[in-house]
């Protein structure tokens, strides 16, 4: 295939919202298979670690929202909402998707810590159990691997997954162990240009989209973290990203780069979920409408590089 000697950054921004893969519904609430975990969840999924009312979260099951996201901090292995959730879930456990996870880095930690969660969450199994943090080959060791294993095994997850800033040093061990059935990682927008040759990459074999291609072709679920920039946070936001970022001067501008990148995660055929906090029932209604709206040329441009 030959290559545009040049793209726009309008047209390269554009070639990373073609229509989703076969398998996969623009719906953000048409449930899609979680990889080849068994497991359905929802384009646009919920991230609870905000939350402080159950009642918040049965509202977002009862809009039709499949999937919760209650990863603990990373340096505390504790989910302070736990109980919230626990509230929250006992008239819908069977219609939700459920994930935690540990940072804990041996076969009896990780056994230990998912003990733990369950008593936490009142609930009898995790549907996704996630190694946090995951960012050396060393992180998934045999030991680790073998403790996961067990885990699903026992019927106390169905299944296994790894959270990682850095996919290019996890990669091997991720298609290798078969024993990681998800993965979740840092996945927006931005992604579409962060690179002068991330579009020759994407065609070429390169790059995180090739990556998350191979997991892919593997049967591994593939989870977006931080789909909307940490609420555009500048901390989240790529050096090639600050004239953009700088533009987003009033809050008009920065509610339609917001509502422009929540549509365009849910929409992306590289992921099968987007999980995003919410706090309010408000924001919650007002996601949920975002999601169902069509991405529309307004969107591009507000998501366009300057």
């Amino acid at each position: 295939m030959a290559m545009p000697d040049r793209l726009s950054r309008r047209e390269l921004l554009a070639a990373s919202l073609a229509l989703p893969a076969a398998g996969h519904s623009s719906s953000w609430n048409t449930p899609v298979p979680l990889g080849k975990t068994g497991l359905k969840v929802t384009r646009l999924a919920f991230g609870c670690e905000e939350v402080r009312d159950p009642k918040l979260i049965r509202r977002a099951a009862d809009l039709g929202i499949a999937y919760l996201n209650c990863l603990p901090p990373r340096r505390e292995n504790e989910y302070s909402a736990a109980p919230v959730v626990r509230e929250a879930l006992k008239p819908i456990r069977g219609r939700v998707v459920l994930s935690s996870g540990t940072s804990r880095r041996s076969r009896g930690e990780i056994s230990a810590d998912l003990d733990r969660h369950l008593r936490a969450f009142g609930t009898d199994y995790l549907d996704v159990f996630y190694l946090i943090a995951a960012s050396k080959a060393e992180h998934l060791s045999d030991d680790v691997l073998e403790g996961l294993r067990a885990a699903r095994q026992s019927g106390k997850i169905r299944a296994c997954g790894v959270t990682t800033h850095r996919l290019d040093s996890v990669l091997p061990p991720l298609l290798d162990s078969r024993a990681i059935d998800a993965v979740m990682l840092t996945f927006n927008f931005s992604l579409a240009d962060a690179r002068p040759t991330l579009f020759q990459e994407v065609i070429g074999g390169g790059g995180r989209l090739e990556a998350i291609a191979r997991l892919r072709k593997a049967g591994v679920g593939i989870v977006a973290m931080k789909p909307l920039m940490a609420g555009l946070s500048k901390d989240i936001v790529p050096p090639e990203r600050r004239a953009w970022y700088e533009s987003l001067d009033s809050v008009a501008k920065r509610r339609a780069a917001l509502s422009a990148a929540l549509k365009w995660a849910v929409r992306s055929e590289h992921v099968d979920t987007a999980p995003v906090l919410m706090s309010s029932v408000e924001q919650l209604e007002a996601n949920v409408r975002t999601a169902a709206e069509p991405f529309t040329e307004a969107d591009l441009q507000a998501l366009a590089p300057l």
